[in-house]
């Protein structure tokens, strides 16, 4: 709950700060979007290694039953 309550608040924060400054506010968004792809691009490909390694060390493959 207490982290739900301090998104908010940051939201809300964010939003005042765009209808100050509209075009920084743009491009600080698109630079967090490309930043939060980019790392979530990285840890599914690290996720995909090691479920490929599970998959080998227990031979059998993802899915099967």
């Amino acid at each position: 709950m207490g982290w739900t309550l301090a998104a908010d608040i940051l939201t809300v924060v964010f939003g005042v700060l765009l209808l100050i400054w509209p075009e920084s506010g743009i491009l600080t968004l698109v630079w967090l979007v490309g930043i939060f792809t980019l790392a979530g691009g990285i840890a599914l490909i690290i996720l995909a290694f090691r479920v490929r390694s599970v998959a080998r060390s227990t031979g059998r493959a993802i899915g099967a039953r």
